[in-house]
């Protein structure tokens, strides 16, 4: 399981002094981290919210002191759930969103506001990917309209799920209204490859800084898995429709019993 958040060994961080922070809701393999751990983004602490034990087991080949691993699902209080099509790419506590595969993952859940007020300060420059398969509408709820005096988002990029779940799609008109009413900026993904998304929503909202260093830029490649490097070097090589043929066969949406 991911480690346990413990408040009073939380953020240390001085009066007058702020984090760059990355809040990862849904890490599922790192596609998100492959990203935000560069360097030209300066982030000083990266958490990672992710449920699936055998998305967990992914995460942890990344080798960089400032990612925190939880290795439970983001909700509005503790419990558990069925995670089905665990592992995949659209795993989800819903039964009805559309299935990958036959693995399911008894999970822990908890609450997604308890982890950010013990680790984000109110001067701390924030950053929250979620993709949470539906689960958004919840982990959204909990945190803009119970918002902490501790802590505060600059900005949220958001995959917008419970359109694919039937017992969910009731609260569509919901949501666009939280996301247009709220104070926090919230961009909803439109780019299906996760890092770019990412890259092109932090660059839009100036997190993107010049940095250039031989030795970080190495401490980087290091930090992330090999596997990940040669995806991104055969990607650029390999025809598309062969590309999502072998992403097919062996990547995460492949059948898994």
């Amino acid at each position: 399981m991911g480690r346990r958040f413990d408040p009073d060994r939380a953020h240390k961080s001085k009066k007058g002094e702020y984090l760059k922070i990355f809040v990862d809701i849904g890490s599922h393999f790192g596609e998100t981290l492959v990203e935000v751990l560069k360097p030209n983004y300066g982030f000083e602490k990266i958490l990672c919210v992710e449920p699936s034990q055998l998305a967990l087991s992914k995460l942890r080949k990344f080798r960089d002191s400032r990612i925190q691993i939880y290795g439970w699902g983001a909700w509005d209080r503790e419990g558990s759930a069925v995670l089905y099509s665990a592992g995949a790419v659209g795993g989800s506590v819903y039964s009805d969103k559309p299935r990958y595969g036959h693995r399911q993952e008894i999970i822990s859940l908890r609450d997604i506001k308890e982890l950010l007020d013990a680790h984000l300060n109110i001067n701390d420059y924030v950053y929250m990917k979620i993709n949470a398969e539906g689960s958004e509408f919840v982990v959204l709820n909990r945190i803009l309209k119970e918002p902490s005096v501790n802590w505060r988002i600059q900005s949220i990029l958001l995959s917008l799920d419970l359109v694919k779940i039937p017992s969910l799609r009731h609260h569509e008109k919901e949501i666009l209204q939280l996301i247009e009413n709220s104070e926090v900026k919230i961009t909803t993904r439109q780019d299906p490859d996760p890092a770019r998304a990412v890259r092109i929503w932090l660059k839009g909202e100036g997190a993107h800084i010049n940095y250039l260093s031989v030795n970080a830029f190495a401490k980087y490649l290091i930090a992330v898995p090999i596997y990940f490097h040669l995806r991104l070097v055969l990607k650029s090589f390999v025809p598309k429709k062969l590309w999502l043929k072998f992403a097919h066969k062996l990547g995460p949406n492949r059948v898994r019993n």
